[in-house]
């Protein structure tokens, strides 16, 4: 086999009804590093390159890409040819974001004070606007 020594053997069982099934496969060297080398680039496209699309009130129906972990945002439009424009950083990317922040946090430890300066900065980058009441004159 070309690539060199076998690296090992490989076995499977597969239970099967009331039998057993064994699958033994020889792996070479060359093969294992070339799967584990897809399965490295795999996880680092998972997480490199996010994707989210969705609808809401202020923007309607918008389809996201994010090319650098979810730092910057762009708006995707598919054109009729099936080609993609990526159209500017977008600051709905940013809010969805905060959204998903602001929920997960929610779940985790419950309301979110908007008197601190970081429930404020939270709720802001969730798209809300935090305004204080004025005291009433007593």
């Amino acid at each position: 086999m070309r690539g060199g020594a076998y690296l090992g053997i490989c076995v499977g069982i597969i239970l099967c009804g009331s039998g057993i099934i064994l699958i033994v496969s020889n792996l070479s060297r060359d093969k294992v590093l070339a799967e584990i080398k897809l399965q490295q680039n795999n996880e680092w496209i998972e997480k490199t390159y996010l994707t989210r699309s969705g609808w809401d009130q202020k923007h309607g129906h918008f389809d996201l890409l994010s090319l650098d972990q979810g730092r910057t945002w762009y708006e995707k439009k598919t054109n009729p040819d099936g080609t993609v424009t990526l159209i500017g950083a977008n600051e709905i990317g940013h809010q969805q974001m905060g959204l998903e922040r602001l929920t997960n946090y929610v779940r985790a430890h419950g309301s979110v004070d908007p008197n601190t300066p970081e429930g404020k900065k939270m709720l802001e980058d969730a798209g809300f606007t935090v305004t204080e009441k004025e005291k009433s004159k007593q």
